[in-house]
């Protein structure tokens, strides 16, 4: 599958609204009042979604080198590495990943296509509550 074309969207999901709502406060995360949307999403049911070892074993099937050394997240970034998941099966990829300026660790689903998720409701929201800390 060719991933890098715009028919193929790459989308990362935060799995919790905390996590999320760091990304409104942008690359310097610094506290500040910001308002924005929170867009819920979910991954659909019958998504074949890889968990860490489950990646390792396509990725060695498909003989690319993979380094305890090397956080999962940098690998989820490399098309051939994503290119080798869906030639499994695979829609996407869960793993832990670093907020802005690795501020923080959370977890995240990144996907390719767009059959594996739906979006579930939108919402206005703001960064108040990780203020309120």
């Amino acid at each position: 599958a060719d991933l890098t074309s715009e028919s193929h969207p790459d989308l990362c999901f935060a799995t919790t609204e905390d996590a999320a709502l760091g990304y409104l406060m942008g690359p310097s995360h610094t506290a500040k009042l910001v308002e924005g949307f929170m867009h819920v999403a979910r991954v659909t049911d019958w998504s074949k979604i890889a968990d860490w070892s489950e990646a390792c074993e396509a990725w060695s099937a498909a003989e690319l080198t993979v380094s305890d050394d090397v956080p999962p997240m940098c690998y989820a970034d490399r098309a051939e590495y994503r290119e080798a998941l869906a030639a499994a099966g695979f829609e996407g990829m869960i793993y832990d990943d670093a907020g802005p300026c690795n501020g923080y660790e959370h977890e995240t689903i990144r996907v390719w296509g767009t059959t594996c998720w739906t979006l579930a409701r939108t919402a206005p929201t703001s960064t108040a509550s990780l203020l309120a800390d």
